[in-house]
């Protein structure tokens, strides 16, 4: 490392390299201390390293690997019973919908061919010509209250 503490300044000259050379030190000789130094940095680098890879093969991370592992399986199969359960309730609906439309389909009045409204309409006032002769109701005698 340098001692210069005025490595930083503007006004130093720029060779064409910019700010890496104002960042780096300039060292002229390499010493037997420095050798020393280089080597503990790159000794604690490689002895981290085999620490975090140690770490993660350990067995407390084995395990937490394995729990993952079965919580993600657990999910897993939660969600196909959930999409199976909603196809199933997709089916009765759409079974309970077609019941239900041949139902109102069955209670619909049938149209004859050739019969109009007014059949309807006939229907309706012997209907209650029937049940009650003296109505008065819109017709005009027309009709028989037996048909």
């Amino acid at each position: 490392m340098t001692k210069d503490h005025n490595q930083f300044r503007d006004d130093l000259p720029d060779d064409g390299a910019g700010w890496i050379n104002r960042f780096l030190a300039d060292e002229d000789q390499m010493d037997g201390r420095m050798m020393w130094r280089l080597a503990s940095w790159g000794l604690g680098s490689v002895a981290a390293l085999v620490v975090a890879i140690l770490a993660t093969r350990s067995p407390a991370a084995i395990n937490r690997d394995q729990v993952a592992a079965a919580e993600l399986t657990r999910q897993s199969q939660q969600v196909q019973w959930i999409a199976k359960e909603s196809q199933n309730k997709a089916r009765e609906l759409a079974a309970a919908q077609e019941v239900e439309r041949q139902r109102l389909l069955a209670l619909r009045p049938r149209h004859r061919a050739g019969a109009g409204t007014g059949s309807r309409h006939r229907r309706i006032v012997e209907a209650a010509g029937a049940c009650c002769p003296d109505a008065t109701g819109p017709h005009d005698g027309s009709f028989s209250a037996g048909g």
